[in-house]
Order: C-alpha cells, then sequence, then structure tokens
C-alpha cells in the first residue's frame, strides 16, 4: 500500500485572552475655580500598542475622561483629561502572534473630594490573534478506496490600516461661550465589494454639550462615511476614532461647529478555499487503521445592520415633577450578549445617557440606563453560529413628567456573523493483516436512512462504483430502511 500526503493549512482568528483593567486618576481641580458638583461624566479607552510575548500581551494606552461640573462660583464647566496605562493581561500568546485588541469601556464612576475629582474607568480588553493550524491529509492511496469531501479551509491576512477624515459644519443656532463635552462614535454599516477592494461605509455619531447665550443646550448628529480598502477577498473590517477635534467659527451670533474626526479601519482579508480532503478509507484485501484530525474553525461570512426602537422609564425619588430637559449626550452603548437562533439575531445590552435639565432656575443632572433586549430575523443564521456586535444611540429624547422620566431611542446595531464548523479528515492510515476471501457470489445489506453509497461500499467490502452499477436505481440518503443487495464476481486461486 502506498500513501503520499500533502499539507493541510487553515486558520482563524481566535480570543486568546481576556480582562479588565480599572484606570484611575486624580484631578485636582482648585486651579480651575474648584468643583461643587458633578453633572456628567464618560470615558474612552485607546490603545497605543500591543506587543506579544510569552504567555501574556502587553498592552499600553490611555483613558479619555470627559467630565461636566459645576464649580464653586455655580458656574458650568467642562473638564478633558487623559491618563496612560500599561498592563500585562495574561492568555494563550506567542511572541511572535499579532496581536488584535477589541477594547471598550464598561463602567465609568467620579467623586470629589476637597476639589478632587477621582476618575476610575473599567476598560475591558479581548486579545485575538490569527490561530495558525497546519497538519497533513491523505492525497494519493493505491490499494485502498478513500471517500473525499469537500471542505472549506480558511486563510487570514491582515489588511493594511487606512485612517482618513471625515468633517462636517454645523450651526448651533447661538453664541457659544464654551464646549463642555465633545464625543464621537463610529459604527461600520456596510461592507460591499467594489472595483478596487471593499467599499465601507458607516456613520461618526457625534455628541455636543456647550454652553451658550440660552444656558446649557445639547446637539446630536450622524457624519455618513465612505471609504475605498484594499481587498482582494471578503473584508472583517472594525472602524475606531483615531482623533476628533470641534473649532468653533462663524457670526458670533450664530457659531457654527467644525467636527473633523480620523477614522481608522483594520481587520482581516478573509481567503475562503475549496479543498478535497480524504475523509474515511478502506481496503477490499487488508484490515486498516484510520486515524482522523479534527480542526475547530470559525470564518466571518458576512454582517447585517439594523434599527431598533427601545424605550424605557426611569422613576426616582429625588426626580422632578416636571422638568425642561436641556442636553442628553449617550455616553456609551455595551452589548452584553449577541446571540443566535434559528434565523433570528437576538442583542441584549445597555445604553448609558446623562441628562441635563433646568428644575426650576436650578440646572441639575441623572445620569440613566437604557436596557434593551432586540430580536430581528436573519435568514440563515443558525444557533452554532458565533455573533459580535457594536451599536449605537440615535434620536435620543428624555421626557419628565410626573417624577418618571419616559426614554425613546433608536438603536443602530452591526452584528458580525461567524459560521463555526470542523474540518475532518484521515491524517494517518495503517496497514494491518490481510481480510478473509469472500467468496459469496452476492451479500445482503439493510440500508438505514442515514446510510451513503460510501457506508454501504464499505460495510460490503466493494468499490462503491461496483455498489452503484448493481443497483442503479438506489439513492442516498433513503426515507427508510430498505435491503439492498450487491453482486460479486466469484474469486478463485
Amino acid at each position: 500500500m502506498e500513501l503520499s500526503y500533502k499539507d493541510l493549512i487553515n486558520n482563524c482568528v481566535i480570543d486568546c485572552a481576556h480582562d479588565q483593567l480599572a484606570v484611575t486618576c486624580s484631578v485636582d481641580t482648585k486651579d480651575r475655580g474648584g468643583v461643587k458638583k458633578l453633572l456628567g461624566l464618560s470615558a474612552e479607552c485607546k490603545v497605543y500598542t500591543a506587543e506579544a510575548m510569552k504567555g501574556e500581551a502587553k498592552i499600553t494606552g490611555k483613558a479619555c475622561y470627559k467630565v461636566i461640573y459645576i464649580d464653586r462660583d455655580n458656574k458650568t464647566a467642562g473638564l478633558d483629561y487623559f491618563c496612560d496605562f500599561s498592563e500585562s493581561i495574561v492568555g494563550d500568546i506567542a511572541p511572535q502572534d499579532i496581536l488584535n485588541v477589541c477594547h471598550s469601556v464598561v463602567d465609568v464612576s467620579g467623586r470629589i473630594e476637597d476639589d478632587v475629582i477621582t476618575l476610575t474607568a473599567i476598560c475591558d480588553f479581548v486579545i485575538k490573534v490569527i490561530g495558525k493550524h497546519s497538519g497533513k491529509t491523505i492525497d494519493v492511496a493505491n490499494e485502498i478506496y478513500t471517500n473525499r469531501e469537500l471542505q472549506e479551509t480558511v486563510e487570514l491576512s491582515p489588511l493594511k490600516e487606512d485612517t482618513f477624515e471625515v468633517s462636517v459644519e454645523e450651526e448651533s443656532g447661538t453664541s457659544v461661550d464654551k464646549v463642555l463635552y465633545f464625543g464621537t462614535t463610529p459604527l461600520i454599516t456596510a461592507v460591499t465589494k467594489s472595483d478596487v477592494g471593499a467599499l465601507v461605509e458607516g456613520v461618526v455619531q457625534t455628541e455636543i454639550v456647550y454652553l451658550g447665550e440660552n444656558g446649557v443646550r445639547g446637539k446630536s448628529f450622524g457624519i455618513p462615511f465612505s471609504e475605498e480598502i484594499e481587498a482582494d477577498n471578503l473584508a472583517d473590517v472594525k472602524a475606531t476614532i483615531k482623533n476628533s477635534r470641534l473649532v468653533l467659527s462663524g457670526d458670533s451670533a450664530n457659531n457654527v461647529f467644525e467636527v473633523e474626526v480620523f477614522v481608522t479601519l483594520s481587520g482581516y482579508d478573509v481567503a475562503v478555499r475549496d479543498v478535497e480532503l480524504v475523509v474515511d478509507a478502506f481496503s477490499p484485501e487488508k484490515q486498516i487503521e484510520v486515524t482522523h484530525d479534527f480542526l475547530p474553525c470559525k470564518r466571518y461570512v458576512g454582517s447585517k445592520t439594523f434599527d431598533f426602537p427601545v424605550s424605557t422609564e426611569v422613576e426616582g425619588d429625588s426626580l422632578p415633577d416636571n422638568a425642561t430637559v436641556l442636553a442628553t449626550p449617550v455616553l456609551r452603548v455595551n452589548i452584553a450578549n449577541a446571540l443566535a437562533g434559528e434565523n433570528e439575531v437576538t442583542l441584549e445590552g445597555l445604553a448609558v445617557a446623562t441628562i441635563l435639565y433646568m428644575n426650576e432656575d436650578r440646572l441639575d443632572s441623572v445620569q440613566v440606563e437604557l436596557p434593551f433586549s432586540v430580536t430581528e430575523k436573519v435568514d440563515g443564521i443558525t444557533p452554532t453560529d458565533t455573533l459580535t456586535a457594536k451599536a449605537l444611540i440615535t434620536d435620543f429624547t428624555a421626557t419628565f413628567m410626573s417624577g418618571i422620566i419616559t426614554l425613546r431611542a433608536m438603536l443602530k446595531a452591526r452584528v458580525c456573523i461567524y459560521k463555526t464548523y470542523s474540518l475532518k479528515w484521515v491524517s494517518q492510515v495503517k496497514e494491518g493483516e490481510e481480510k478473509p476471501r469472500n467468496n459469496s457470489g452476492i451479500s445482503i445489506y439493510y440500508v438505514n436512512p442515514a446510510d451513503s453509497i460510501w457506508d454501504i461500499a464499505k460495510a460490503v467490502n466493494m468499490s462503491p462504483e461496483e455498489v452503484e452499477s448493481t443497483n442503479p436505481e438506489l439513492t442516498t440518503p433513503t426515507n427508510e430502511t430498505r435491503r439492498v443487495i450487491v453482486y460479486r464476481k466469484r474469486q478463485t486461486e
């Protein structure tokens, strides 16, 4: 028995580490007029470097805090503060790995003591690497029958990182004294194949809180973007904000917000190849021992974008019966679960916003949570699929009535879909003793509903072609157990 082998290569993105880091810093506001009360607080996380080491990843970056507060002179003020961090995250990591870090802020808090604001952000990190798997499979086999199946293998390569600028000008309608809060959040809405690679479309949701001649006000809008990137195959893309800035211009009675945002696109080029693999074998002459190898796989197959209306009511003893809402900046949207069902997707999570309002003649605020659980029909989704999701909130409104805040918004979410499956192949065949000779002229086999032609051939020790030639009407799988008669040539000495 002569055998030859060929190399089998497959890779996919795998999660190799997950950890959370509490980034804490203190800001002394005495030189700024002190601090009397916090009105709003948010934070975002940025990663500068991710260095792969043996058994760990060294992450460096910064937490960016944005604070709205009332100072000791009862003036409304805004504060941006940056805190660097360096952390080692333990995981199944090798020095040669190329790391991809997915990060988010899951919680942020602040406290005041002697005009010092202590800020804490809980940053969540998921470290991903390209898992490269290789092995050998039978290519050519003499003197044995082989069952071959066409299976999908994947080759991943990092996309060339692309940073581009999007900008917009929005009228404020008033004279702006100062900007208290400025935040941007990106979301990809579509990735389609183009002549030069892939066209990535999305939106940057922008939140501004400012102080003008009419007091505190807020403005929220989306900035659409469209960017071509280099990609030979299916592109699995993510968007992050590299930098953003806000400049005031225009007439003093109607200042214009000039917003410039630098968006970075990164991800993977996903090449899928169909490879014929030997999945089973038997010899008509000799006993053989077949060794199978299995490889769990996950590959990106596409994404879907949805818009959902979401709402809730918030009640509290300290809330006023009625109040005038001035601004409602959405601070973050966290997806807790992205669940695949039969032809459907369920997203569960929480949006956090600050409501700035006037209660009689006093400026006040409350942080609110908008939980959501939404389900959307998606043809082709199965419970074995793996999902990741990003989302943002648009059209957020809040209404006070009788001590209850009614919150309404639109949730825009993008779900990335990954197919999970296993490769199976014959990696080794060992030859054993000769089989006893079968001199019977016919063999009778009772076919089970799930049996294939290969199963029948292996059971009666004949080639699949011989089984089919003697039973031309046989189709598999069958709907019921049935008897099959196969004829064999009588063997002589």
